[in-house]
């Protein structure tokens, strides 16, 4: 797997691989792709072959505080240690520049928390009917 920076057109991409990603990409999830910044704090990372396995990023809510993001495909897994890894890279180097970073996963997702713990994440707390589909999602956060 190779790094490479964020550009919106992998986000294409990934949807290519990952059709239930569609219907999350309409309402506020399209008007939230079109604010992906192409700048610093964004990657892209991509199998031997050109594919997409995920794109992650934080972006700066306010100063010191950032909220991460992470959307990946299915071959996410086949390159666990990988991802783990440049993503904890990736975070530590951050952490310099913030004093938190925030995301969020969803409660009923056991493999998306398990991976948010193992990137150093904390649950805060349950936010009830948080998701555009109704679902809880837990706050999580790497504070300094």
């Amino acid at each position: 797997m190779k790094i490479v920076p964020f550009k919106k057109e992998h986000i294409k991409k990934l949807m290519d691989l990952e059709p239930n990603y569609r219907r999350l990409f309409y309402g506020t999830k399209q008007h939230y792709l079109k604010s992906f910044p192409e700048k610093q704090n964004v990657w892209t990372g991509l199998d031997d072959n050109n594919r997409v396995v995920g794109c992650s990023g934080v972006y700066e809510l306010w100063k010191e505080v950032g909220e991460g993001w992470l959307l990946a495909s299915n071959l996410i897994r086949k390159h666990p240690l990988t991802t783990i890894k440049t993503m904890k890279q990736n975070l530590n180097m951050l952490m310099k520049q913030y004093k938190r970073i925030q995301i969020v996963v969803q409660n009923k997702f056991p493999e998306g928390m398990k991976f948010a713990l193992m990137l150093g994440f904390k649950p805060e707390g349950l936010m009830v009917r948080y998701g555009p589909d109704g679902r809880d999602y837990m706050r999580m956060a790497r504070t300094r």
